[in-house]
């Protein structure tokens, strides 16, 4: 299970994005460079400047967006996430998300 701190980062930091392409990898893809940027930013005691929401409760909006969010995140932490390498780039700067 992935780190409950990277977890809350992760959703605080892309919860309010949605891809241009509508497509699931997009975010994914996002998700698995917040994940690794969280990681590190934990390592270093910088997490504290990254913002974390809480997971939403089971039955909200948001609820099946989280599980795949966790889903990618947990991947990523374990070395087996294999949605493509994540860039250091942002997707968002990349133009692949509505922000």
């Amino acid at each position: 299970m992935a780190d409950a701190d990277v977890l809350a980062i992760v959703w605080g930091e892309t919860s309010s994005l949605a891809s241009k392409d509508g497509a699931d990898a997009t975010l994914a893809r996002l998700h698995a460079v917040v994940a690794n940027l969280a990681a590190m930013a934990k390592k270093r005691g910088l997490d504290d400047k990254l913002r974390k929401a809480p997971p939403p409760r089971v039955g909200w909006p948001g609820e099946s967006a989280y599980q795949k969010m966790m889903t990618t995140v947990d991947a990523v932490e374990a070395g087996t996430w294999t949605g493509g390498p994540p860039h250091r780039q942002a997707a968002a700067e990349s133009g692949e998300l509505d922000c």
